[in-house]
């Protein structure tokens, strides 16, 4: 950055932070998530200031209506965000977004709901155990199937920390190849669960075929939401230039 572009950039920071103490609080925070959102994007600290500059004047211009910068707007804060961008940067919005809150959310649901089921399991089993143990004398540990609920915990708290991952990489271009890493990890661990199931379905003695072949329908319509885990990753690199 030259010196110029420097004494550029501390100009317009300190006219916008000056312009930001005349907003009222519900334009302060509208403009904040905006610009918690723009500085996602890898744009030269000068465009960042210049939007904020632009933001800033179109805060205040709402107010002086009697109206909030949100309504001025006429359309979601992100969504203008994005065009606003692409004017100064050249920055397209990544396309994998969507795909990455999906994904979160689907892991983000049956990760909980497993954590929970998993939890009352163990206390179940504790109470098996410590019943047995004022009946007996000794406890009834079941240690099996301790180990294949706190095997089954595991992986309901990887699949949950992957949804929360996805959520929050989705908004965060410069977080793309955690994103692709951790969807490529879920994406081999569900994939290798998955094929395990459908083994040890398919080797079962005397099960009919009609069972079988529902395993394997399952097996493949589990693997779409890590496949749409990977697929968003992947597209919500940065890019620019014309669409």
């Amino acid at each position: 950055m030259t010196a110029n572009t420097q004494d550029l950039r501390n100009t317009l920071e300190a006219q916008n932070f000056q312009d930001e103490q005349s907003l009222n609080k519900e334009n302060r925070k509208t403009l904040h998530k905006m610009m918690k959102y723009v500085r996602t994007f890898p744009l030269k600290s000068i465009e960042i200031e210049q939007i904020r500059r632009d933001l800033t004047g179109m805060a205040i211009e709402a107010q002086q209506r009697g109206t909030s910068l949100q309504a001025m707007l006429g359309e979601k804060p992100r969504k203008f965000c994005d065009e606003i961008i692409y004017s100064i940067g050249g920055i397209k919005a990544p396309g994998g977004r969507k795909l990455l809150h999906i994904a979160g959310c689907y892991y983000q649901i049956i990760g909980a709901m497993s954590i929970v089921c998993d939890l009352i399991s163990i206390f179940a089993l504790l109470i098996i155990a410590a019943g047995s143990l004022l009946n007996t004398g000794e406890p009834d540990l079941r240690i099996m199937d301790l180990l294949s609920v706190f095997w089954s915990l595991a992986i309901a708290i990887f699949h949950y920390t992957a949804g929360k991952r996805a959520y929050q990489y989705a908004n965060d271009i410069t977080k793309t190849k955690f994103a692709l890493r951790w969807g490529i990890g879920v994406f081999v661990f569900d994939f290798i669960v998955n094929l395990s199931f459908f083994i040890e379905t398919a080797t079962t003695p005397s099960l009919p075929l009609s069972l079988i072949l529902l395993s394997g329908m399952l097996s493949i319509l589990f693997l779409i939401f890590p496949i749409l885990y990977v697929v968003g990753a992947y597209r919500n690199r940065p890019h620019s230039g014309t669409p």
